[in-house]
């Protein structure tokens, strides 16, 4: 199965009970891929004839994107921390992701991130896009289901982070 939004959903990300809704520049991509068995089975009409029938035997990680946009506020800084910061066993810190659309909420449990660009352009919004996976992908409710976790506070204002260029040509600034 696999997922892509845009703009309308919400993402929240579930840390040390801690809920974090991160605003993201466009779409939310994950999703899942399954290992399965296959056999011929005897179809009711001609017992002559088969179909291919299949078991799923095991879920392979979920996989997921996602881009952030910087603030000068910066609401959006657990995402650096659980990029960068091991817990004391020396692994990837994990937290559960909440996708919230207009009609489902999806949860993807124990996801870790597992690769981060920063991407700056002069007179551009400084952005961090990130790609990770977690163990397990489910429906867990409609658009009104409550994440768990009390909220983190955010600010009222959003200040986009715009990288602008700075020449200096011995030692004179030219910005």
């Amino acid at each position: 199965m696999s997922y892509s939004f845009l703009r309308e959903s919400k993402l929240y990300l579930v840390y040390g009970g801690t809920k974090y809704n991160i605003r993201t520049t466009s779409s939310i991509t994950f999703n899942q891929t399954f290992a399965e068995d296959s056999f011929s089975v005897k179809t009711l009409h001609d017992q002559s004839k088969m179909f291919e029938g299949s078991t799923i035997t095991k879920a392979n990680p979920a996989s997921f994107s996602f881009v952030v946009p910087f603030t000068v506020e910066k609401d959006e800084s657990i995402v650096i921390d659980l990029l960068g910061d091991l817990v004391t066993t020396q692994q990837l810190k994990s937290f559960d992701m909440y996708v919230q659309t207009g009609s489902s909420t999806f949860k993807l449990e124990n996801a870790v991130i597992t690769s981060g660009s920063f991407n700056f352009g002069a007179r551009e919004q400084f952005v961090l896009e990130l790609e990770g996976q977690g163990t397990k992908l489910s429906r867990v409710g409609d658009e009104s289901f409550s994440i768990p976790g009390s909220a983190q506070s955010e600010s009222s204002t959003r200040t986009p982070l715009i990288v602008y260029p700075v020449l200096t040509v011995d030692s004179l600034d030219m910005s």
